[in-house]
């Protein structure tokens, strides 16, 4: 099945080919942040809180259609020189040099793509709703007093603080909210 799109960038051809695979294949992936936020809801009134300390900002990966665009790129090149037989090869000595090795190496899609897939997965933990140790945690976390909370943050601010880190490993420093009483 094609996609049905009026795009001037959709390329209906690839889009015939890639039917099948890997376009019906998504992997997700992230980083563990950890945080020090409250997770709040109301409920008939009353604003109920839990504390967040990791959060994940779960995107797509699509290692697989790189690597699909590497070996039509590698067969196509291949191809080239088939054609391309009788012609001398001749060597080409190329340097390179940095003024700042790690900030360039870091800029390098390749690098972080590589840092992105050697990070440790941590395991979460998942307990019924219906469990003792639920309830028990819930009603913890609950209080008989009423607190009035006030936001210290705009909202651009609000969803910098939920971005993930980024490469230059700036991380926001602003405070949430602040609760008077």
């Amino acid at each position: 099945m094609v996609a049905d799109t009026h795009s001037p960038h959709y390329n209906t051809d690839r889009g015939t080919l890639w039917t099948d695979q890997p376009l019906r294949t998504i992997s997700l992936g992230g980083q563990v942040r950890p945080l020090h936020h409250l997770q709040a809801w109301y409920n008939r009134g009353v604003l109920h809180v839990t504390p967040v300390d990791k959060f994940v900002q779960l995107r797509p990966k699509l290692g697989h259609i790189d690597q699909r665009d590497k070996e039509e790129r590698e067969s196509k090149r291949q191809d080239a020189m088939a054609d391309k037989t009788g012609r001398a090869a001749k060597a080409v000595q190329i340097s390179a040099r940095s003024t700042d090795a790690a900030v360039a190496d870091l800029a390098t899609t390749s690098t972080l793509l590589r840092l992105v897939e050697e990070e440790a997965w941590t395991p979460l933990g998942w307990r019924a709703e219906n469990e003792s140790d639920s309830w028990h945690y819930a009603e913890s976390l609950m209080t008989e007093k009423k607190q009035l909370c006030k936001s210290l943050t705009n909202e651009e601010q609000y969803l910098e603080l939920l971005s993930t880190v980024r490469v230059d490993g700036r991380e926001p420093k602003v405070n949430v909210v602040k609760i008077d009483g």
